[in-house]
Protein backbone atom coordinates (compact mmCIF):
# COMPACT_ATOMS: atom_id res chain seq x y z
CA UNK A 1 0.00 0.00 0.00
CA UNK A 2 2.83 2.39 0.80
CA UNK A 3 4.44 1.76 -2.58
CA UNK A 4 1.14 2.40 -4.31
CA UNK A 5 0.58 5.53 -2.26
CA UNK A 6 4.05 6.76 -3.23
CA UNK A 7 3.17 6.25 -6.91
CA UNK A 8 -0.12 8.14 -6.79
CA UNK A 9 1.17 11.71 -6.79
CA UNK A 10 3.74 11.23 -9.58
CA UNK A 11 1.07 9.51 -11.69
CA UNK A 12 -1.46 12.27 -11.06
CA UNK A 13 0.93 15.07 -12.00
CA UNK A 14 2.18 13.22 -15.08
CA UNK A 15 5.70 12.49 -13.91
CA UNK A 16 5.09 8.75 -14.13
CA UNK A 17 2.73 6.52 -16.07
CA UNK A 18 0.69 3.65 -14.78
CA UNK A 19 2.05 0.25 -15.62
CA UNK A 20 -1.27 -1.10 -16.83
CA UNK A 21 -4.91 -1.72 -16.01
CA UNK A 22 -4.19 -3.78 -12.90
CA UNK A 23 -2.28 -0.88 -11.39
CA UNK A 24 -5.07 1.49 -12.45
CA UNK A 25 -7.58 -0.63 -10.54
CA UNK A 26 -5.27 -0.72 -7.51
CA UNK A 27 -4.89 3.07 -7.63
CA UNK A 28 -8.66 3.41 -8.06
CA UNK A 29 -9.30 1.29 -4.98
CA UNK A 30 -6.84 3.31 -2.95
CA UNK A 31 -8.42 6.58 -4.12
CA UNK A 32 -11.93 5.30 -3.35
CA UNK A 33 -11.33 3.63 -0.02
CA UNK A 34 -8.47 5.56 1.55
CA UNK A 35 -7.88 8.88 -0.18
CA UNK A 36 -11.52 9.90 -0.72
CA UNK A 37 -10.61 11.05 -4.23
CA UNK A 38 -13.74 9.80 -5.94
CA UNK A 39 -13.48 11.45 -9.35
CA UNK A 40 -9.88 10.28 -9.59
CA UNK A 41 -10.91 6.76 -8.64
CA UNK A 42 -13.63 6.74 -11.29
CA UNK A 43 -11.15 7.92 -13.93
CA UNK A 44 -8.71 5.15 -13.01
CA UNK A 45 -11.48 2.55 -13.16
CA UNK A 46 -12.77 3.82 -16.50
CA UNK A 47 -9.29 3.81 -18.02
CA UNK A 48 -8.65 0.28 -16.77
CA UNK A 49 -11.98 -0.97 -18.16
CA UNK A 50 -11.22 0.57 -21.54
CA UNK A 51 -8.03 -1.48 -21.78
CA UNK A 52 -9.26 -4.68 -20.12
CA UNK A 53 -13.06 -4.95 -20.13
CA UNK A 54 -12.97 -8.19 -18.16
CA UNK A 55 -11.94 -6.12 -15.13
CA UNK A 56 -15.42 -4.58 -15.28
CA UNK A 57 -17.31 -7.65 -16.41
CA UNK A 58 -16.36 -9.96 -13.52
CA UNK A 59 -19.12 -9.46 -10.94
CA UNK A 60 -17.10 -11.21 -8.24
CA UNK A 61 -14.37 -8.56 -8.43
CA UNK A 62 -16.94 -5.78 -7.93
CA UNK A 63 -14.76 -3.34 -9.85
CA UNK A 64 -17.63 -1.90 -11.87
CA UNK A 65 -19.76 -1.56 -8.74
CA UNK A 66 -16.92 0.24 -6.98
CA UNK A 67 -16.44 2.45 -10.03
CA UNK A 68 -20.12 3.36 -9.91
CA UNK A 69 -19.85 4.15 -6.21
CA UNK A 70 -16.90 6.44 -6.89
CA UNK A 71 -18.74 8.12 -9.75
CA UNK A 72 -21.85 8.72 -7.63
CA UNK A 73 -19.74 10.25 -4.89
CA UNK A 74 -17.90 12.47 -7.37
CA UNK A 75 -21.21 13.28 -9.04
CA UNK A 76 -22.70 14.48 -5.78
CA UNK A 77 -19.82 16.79 -4.92
CA UNK A 78 -18.08 14.57 -2.43
CA UNK A 79 -14.39 13.85 -2.14
CA UNK A 80 -11.06 15.53 -1.77
CA UNK A 81 -10.88 16.12 -5.52
CA UNK A 82 -14.37 17.53 -6.11
CA UNK A 83 -13.71 21.29 -6.09
CA UNK A 84 -12.78 21.58 -9.78
CA UNK A 85 -15.92 19.74 -10.87
CA UNK A 86 -18.65 21.79 -12.51
CA UNK A 87 -22.33 20.90 -12.25
CA UNK A 88 -22.08 19.42 -15.74
CA UNK A 89 -19.08 17.31 -14.67
CA UNK A 90 -21.03 16.06 -11.68
CA UNK A 91 -24.04 15.20 -13.81
CA UNK A 92 -21.73 13.37 -16.22
CA UNK A 93 -20.32 11.31 -13.34
CA UNK A 94 -23.80 10.41 -12.11
CA UNK A 95 -24.72 9.32 -15.64
CA UNK A 96 -21.57 7.23 -15.91
CA UNK A 97 -22.38 5.66 -12.54
CA UNK A 98 -25.86 4.75 -13.75
CA UNK A 99 -24.42 3.22 -16.92
CA UNK A 100 -21.97 1.10 -14.93
CA UNK A 101 -24.75 -0.01 -12.60
CA UNK A 102 -27.01 -0.82 -15.57
CA UNK A 103 -24.26 -3.00 -17.05
CA UNK A 104 -24.00 -4.86 -13.74
CA UNK A 105 -27.79 -5.08 -13.52
CA UNK A 106 -27.93 -6.79 -16.91
CA UNK A 107 -25.45 -9.39 -15.68
CA UNK A 108 -27.32 -9.81 -12.41
CA UNK A 109 -30.60 -10.23 -14.29
CA UNK A 110 -29.08 -13.23 -16.07
CA UNK A 111 -28.18 -14.72 -12.70
CA UNK A 112 -31.66 -13.96 -11.37
CA UNK A 113 -33.19 -15.84 -14.30
CA UNK A 114 -31.02 -18.88 -13.67
CA UNK A 115 -32.51 -22.17 -12.63
CA UNK A 116 -29.66 -22.48 -10.13
CA UNK A 117 -30.53 -21.39 -6.61
CA UNK A 118 -26.96 -20.27 -5.89
CA UNK A 119 -26.96 -17.95 -8.91
CA UNK A 120 -30.27 -16.40 -7.90
CA UNK A 121 -29.03 -15.99 -4.33
CA UNK A 122 -25.84 -14.28 -5.54
CA UNK A 123 -27.91 -11.83 -7.60
CA UNK A 124 -30.24 -11.23 -4.66
CA UNK A 125 -27.36 -10.54 -2.28
CA UNK A 126 -25.75 -8.08 -4.71
CA UNK A 127 -28.99 -6.19 -5.34
CA UNK A 128 -29.88 -6.01 -1.66
CA UNK A 129 -26.45 -4.55 -1.07
CA UNK A 130 -27.14 -1.91 -3.73
CA UNK A 131 -30.34 -0.99 -1.92
CA UNK A 132 -28.41 -0.50 1.32
CA UNK A 133 -25.10 0.90 0.06
CA UNK A 134 -24.51 4.24 1.73
CA UNK A 135 -22.51 5.57 -1.24
CA UNK A 136 -25.53 5.19 -3.53
CA UNK A 137 -28.09 6.92 -1.34
CA UNK A 138 -27.66 10.24 -3.22
CA UNK A 139 -29.13 8.59 -6.34
CA UNK A 140 -31.49 6.18 -4.59
CA UNK A 141 -33.27 7.79 -1.66
CA UNK A 142 -36.39 9.83 -2.36
CA UNK A 143 -35.14 12.95 -0.55
CA UNK A 144 -31.82 12.85 -2.40
CA UNK A 145 -33.47 12.29 -5.77
CA UNK A 146 -35.60 15.39 -5.19
CA UNK A 147 -32.40 17.44 -5.40
CA UNK A 148 -31.77 16.29 -8.98
CA UNK A 149 -33.27 17.81 -12.08
CA UNK A 150 -36.59 16.24 -13.02
CA UNK A 151 -35.25 14.41 -16.07
CA UNK A 152 -32.39 12.87 -14.17
CA UNK A 153 -34.62 12.05 -11.21
CA UNK A 154 -37.02 10.16 -13.48
CA UNK A 155 -34.20 8.17 -15.07
CA UNK A 156 -32.77 7.20 -11.70
CA UNK A 157 -36.19 6.20 -10.38
CA UNK A 158 -36.74 4.05 -13.46
CA UNK A 159 -33.37 2.42 -12.84
CA UNK A 160 -34.28 1.60 -9.23
CA UNK A 161 -37.61 0.20 -10.43
CA UNK A 162 -35.63 -2.10 -12.73
CA UNK A 163 -33.46 -3.15 -9.77
CA UNK A 164 -36.63 -3.99 -7.82
CA UNK A 165 -37.95 -6.03 -10.74
CA UNK A 166 -34.76 -8.09 -10.95
CA UNK A 167 -34.75 -8.46 -7.17
CA UNK A 168 -38.30 -9.77 -7.36
CA UNK A 169 -37.18 -12.26 -9.99
CA UNK A 170 -34.59 -13.67 -7.55
CA UNK A 171 -37.44 -14.62 -5.20
CA UNK A 172 -39.32 -16.66 -7.79
CA UNK A 173 -38.86 -20.40 -7.73
CA UNK A 174 -38.10 -22.16 -10.96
Amino acid sequence: MQQLDARLRPVLIGEERVTGPDEQVSLARMCLHYKHMYATAAVFYGDAFAVRPELANDLALENRFDAARAAVLAGTGQGEDNSPLSNLDRQTWRERARNWLKENLADLAKLAASDKVAARQAARYALLRWKQERDLRAVRNKEALEKLAEGERVVWQKFWDEVDAVLQQTRQKK
